[in-house]
């Protein structure tokens, strides 16, 4: 998994849906100096749900792969197969 360019996705599908004027207010309830993006709660939803079924789909890929290495019955065990 390429965390940099997980990380740029994630932040490029988040700016599609940012405000200015939401950034703006967030910054001035939370009284803070962090930067706001502007990005309510719903497309947040779904763009770390889309994250997270990809590093699961990645992570499912590298288990099977490194599970082949393995004798049968720690293979079975690892993957979940009787």
């Amino acid at each position: 998994m390429n965390v940099a360019g997980e990380v740029r996705a994630v932040r490029a599908e988040l700016r599609t849906t940012a405000s200015a004027a939401r950034a703006a207010a967030q910054k001035a309830y939370l009284k803070s100096d962090l930067r706001f993006m502007g990005v309510d709660q719903s497309a947040i939803r779904r763009v770390g749900t889309a994250l997270a079924r990809r590093v699961q789909a990645g992570h499912d890929a590298a288990l099977r792969e490194g599970a082949k290495y393995l004798p049968a019955k720690q293979r079975r065990a690892l993957l979940g197969v009787r």
